[in-house]
């Protein structure tokens, strides 16, 4: 048994998550082990992975040898610990930590406000400056005769 399934079994609430690589060219899905609370299906997490796109040139990137860095992948399900041999000899890699989306989220509705503000700002300019270049071509500063030309600048 190698160490780190070893370390699986003694951790209360240890448990797998079974992940797909979001870009490369890996295909199906790789097991994790975790003990971190919360994490879902859908959810995304770092794992340590080759790689591939660092390999040495002039090799084929499925044979060169590949660093391992952090690596965002998707878990797609979940296994008790019940379900996998760790007394086999695969020995299994751990998740360093889940994503969390919900500050990015946050971040992307502010986003979504801050530039719904801007863009009313610069319709109101708009309008307004519309406005003032009729109030010298027509030469009135009568709301009604500009109304009449451009309609009522208090709408959207």
């Amino acid at each position: 048994m190698h160490a780190s399934n070893a370390l699986a079994v003694l951790l209360p609430n240890t448990y797998v998550v079974s992940c797909t690589f979001t870009e490369g060219r890996s295909k199906g899905s790789y097991d994790y082990l975790t003990d971190i609370p919360g994490i879902g299906c859908g959810d995304y997490v770092v794992v340590v992975a080759p790689d591939f796109a660092a390999a040495v040139q002039g090799h084929d990137a499925a044979y060169a040898p590949a660093a391992k860095v952090p690596k965002t992948v998707k878990v797609v399900e979940i296994h008790s610990l019940d379900d996998v041999d760790v007394t086999g000899d695969k020995q299994y890699s751990w998740v360093l930590q889940a994503v969390d989306m919900a500050a990015h989220a946050k971040r992307a509705e502010e986003i979504l406000r801050l530039q719904s503000a801007i863009n009313e700002r610069k319709a109101q300019n708009a309008r307004t400056q519309l406005t003032q270049q009729l109030h010298i071509l027509l030469g009135t500063t009568d709301l009604s005769d500009i109304t009449a030309v451009i309609g009522n600048t208090n709408q959207a």
